[in-house]
């Protein structure tokens, strides 16, 4: 389906919230270069290219976060608290 379409598809039924666009890489070279066409204008959709609501997550940085959160629930643990 067309994002515009249902964009504007939306609007028309006053949706509280804007459609979203998930793009899935099989690598992260190709995600990076998704980010940038998104991020400098390649996209010819406007809404789509606001750096501000791009959330960019790659397996990189999503290893990071659960490792993080692994992390704390163990120092949690640790003290004999849920």
């Amino acid at each position: 389906m067309d994002w515009k379409a249902a964009c504007q598809r939306w609007k028309e039924e006053k949706a509280p919230t804007p459609p979203v666009m998930i793009t899935v890489a099989n690598r992260t070279e190709t995600a990076a270069r998704v980010n940038y066409a998104l991020t400098h204008d390649k996209v010819r959709v406007e809404e789509l290219s606001d750096p501000e609501r791009i959330l960019h997550i790659d397996s990189k940085v999503l290893g990071e976060a659960e490792a993080q959160e692994e992390s704390a629930g163990n120092r949690i643990g640790e003290h004999g608290r849920e």
